[in-house]
């Protein structure tokens, strides 16, 4: 199920989970609740219809702002600690990874991913995620235009050249990809 507004750009964020997928358009904002977890919502009674509205804050991010009258609970994605995100109007920078629940009881069907682009970088014949925190900064670089950032204090990407060079010796380089998040369909397809 698709939730959102489409838009020319390719869509770069998505939520998902057991039972759906929904797209997060970059250019709007997405409400999520009862509703988009599956048929009228009936099934949901105990989420609100708006529980939390997650939208790109145009800075290569998504920002989850709380709506409903219970906590909306976020899991970063390296960590095992729920945060409470309330009183309505709390607001959270998600990263892709981070577990998002409709439901502080964190009720089968209400837990959801974000799930948004990789960045990887080359050794050898295989290709190796960033750190989260890395590759979150390499993506607001490549929104903001900028043509290089630092990774590190040895290392910086070349975002033009899609190439990640050693400082002290820039003619030592290995290849940097972007790879887009696909839909929940088309990624378990492609597996």
């Amino acid at each position: 199920r698709a939730m959102g507004s489409s838009s020319a750009a390719p869509l770069d964020f998505y939520l998902t989970s057991d039972t759906f997928a929904c797209d997060l358009a970059l250019n709007g904002e997405t409400s999520v609740g009862r509703v988009q977890l599956g048929g009228d919502g009936s099934a949901f009674a105990y989420v609100s219809r708006v529980q939390c509205v997650v939208a790109p804050d145009g800075d290569g991010g998504v920002i989850l702002t709380s709506r409903g009258g219970n906590p909306t609970l976020v899991r970063p994605r390296h960590d095992d600690k729920w945060l409470q995100v309330h009183p309505a109007g709390a607001v959270h920078h998600l990263m892709p990874g981070d577990a998002v629940a409709l439901d502080k009881k964190k009720r089968a069907g209400t837990v959801l991913t974000l799930r948004g682009p990789r960045w990887q970088w080359q050794a050898g014949d295989e290709w190796h995620d960033f750190h989260p925190l890395v590759a979150a900064t390499l993506e607001r670089a490549r929104c903001r235009g900028m043509p290089r950032v630092d990774v590190d204090a040895e290392r910086l990407v070349d975002l033009g050249a899609m190439r990640q060079l050693r400082k002290d010796d820039p003619g030592r380089w290995r290849a940097v990809r972007r790879e887009a998040a696909a839909p929940a369909a088309a990624a378990s397809a492609a597996d």
